[in-house]
């Protein structure tokens, strides 16, 4: 009995799957701002209890997807699932993943969800989707982020608000500040140093701005740990003194890594990482 209920337990959907019916689920993520990620299982293919047990339940993807989607699984014999399969014609590889968006109802992006039975592919697919698509640009008039009367919720960070594509409101942030702390400019703003090639050995880093804004880069592995707070620097166009990184799992300040900032990344455990930057004022 008590073994049964274990395993049960761990191959059951992450308990932030939402429970409300696929129209509530979008008119929520509307609401939130937020992407809705679908994942249609089939309880005959092991894919679909690899997901719940190693992916979904992932720290990283975790925190990837509460922060930036609605998470809906159904299993496809269900009423939900089979319907949902219907309309998105899932074809018949499943478990089935794919990412709506609410604003549209549209499918932007789908994937065989066999391909995300290690967790690092299903966090660097979701960034990868991140980077590429923003909830801030341009959304229809009829989506209440577009529309001043609804409240601001539907972004957790105001300074994100303002990306939509223009860069002006940022200058003029960036103008204010300077005026007020003259003296700090003579702490200059580092140039952002080289990336290397796709083809030479690296290892990638998805970093993080105060703005919301992801950002995936590659560093050679023998790289010390300092690079990478240039890099930030220079994204945040910020003196590199000022800027703070963080990982989220485990949660730890990369200044007071043990070695310090000259130990090389491929130590520092970095690598594939969520790194947050935070700009001390």
């Amino acid at each position: 009995g008590n073994t049964g209920k274990a395993i049960n337990r761990l191959f059951a959907p992450p308990e932030y799957n939402e429970g409300a019916s696929y129209y509530q689920t979008i008119e929520k993520a509307k609401t939130e701002g937020k992407w809705v990620l679908v994942n249609i299982q089939q309880a005959e293919v092991f894919a679909s209890h690899t997901l719940n047990r190693d992916v979904w339940s992932d720290d990283t993807v975790k925190d990837v997807i509460q922060g930036s989607f609605l998470f809906w699984q159904r299993d496809d014999k269900s009423a939900e699932g089979d319907q949902f399969c219907h309309y998105h014609q899932c074809g018949h590889q499943l478990p089935h993943i794919c990412i709506i968006d609410p604003r549209t109802g549209r499918r932007v992006k789908n994937w065989d969800g066999r391909k995300w039975v290690e967790s690092h592919a299903a966090a660097e697919y979701l960034l990868g989707f991140l980077d590429q698509f923003s909830m801030s640009r341009s959304p229809p008039p009829q989506s209440p982020v577009g529309s001043p009367t609804s409240k601001p919720q539907a972004i957790p960070d105001p300074s994100s608000i303002e990306l939509q594509g223009l860069d002006e409101p940022m200058e003029v942030e960036r103008s204010n500040t300077r005026d007020a702390e003259q003296p700090v400019e003579s702490d200059p703003v580092p140039v952002m140093p080289d990336e290397p090639a796709e083809d030479i050995e690296h290892l990638k880093v998805s970093i993080r701005l105060p703005s919301g804004q992801r950002i995936t880069r590659r560093f050679r592995p023998e790289d010390p740990l300092e690079q990478m707070f240039v890099v930030a620097a220079a994204l945040a166009e910020k003196p590199a003194r000022l800027v703070d990184l963080s990982t989220q799992f485990p949660k730890r300040s990369l200044r007071d890594i043990e070695g310090g900032l000259t130990l090389p990344m491929k130590d520092a455990q970095v690598a594939g990482n969520m790194i947050m930057v935070n700009v001390r004022t």
